[in-house]
């Protein structure tokens, strides 16, 4: 149940990030030697999208069983619930509320890093990729 839903989450939100190499190995969960499982804290998402094709473009694993992240769509969004087990009536509504929570938080980062004095045209392409691609998994 809460662990589905939590790498659901973190499926979601590393796609909206255009993070192309998300894989099995940058998933990983904690034992608790109870019996109990949970999902880890999320790491090595890096927006490889925002660098175009210098660092690959094709997803390291299907999303929803799409392998090109231009052709995900809230079909794929649906499809992915299903291939963890989760109901896929409410698959979009969830995508919806977490990208919608998330919405702020590159516009806060970027304006951070602007902050601290660094700037780089990559930091404006990581929000259009953030936006396009969340776009996309709503979008019908």
């Amino acid at each position: 149940g809460v662990q589905r839903l939590a790498l659901f989450d973190l499926a979601l939100a590393s796609f909206a990030l255009g993070n192309s190499d998300q894989h099995g190995k940058n998933v990983s969960f904690l034992h608790d030697g109870q019996g109990s499982v949970q999902l880890a804290p999320a790491y090595d998402i890096v927006s490889t999208q925002a660098w175009g094709d210098e660092y690959g473009h094709t997803l390291a694993m299907p999303f929803g069983e799409e392998l090109e992240p231009d052709r995900v769509t809230p079909r794929h969004v649906e499809r992915l619930a299903g291939e963890l087990g989760l109901a896929v009536s409410g698959a979009s509504g969830r995508a919806s509320a977490l990208l919608k929570r998330l919405s702020d938080a590159p516009t806060d980062a970027v304006a951070g890093i602007r902050a601290e004095g660094w700037d780089d045209p990559i930091v404006d392409s990581v929000l259009r990729v953030f936006a396009r691609r969340s776009r996309q998994l709503i979008d019908h």
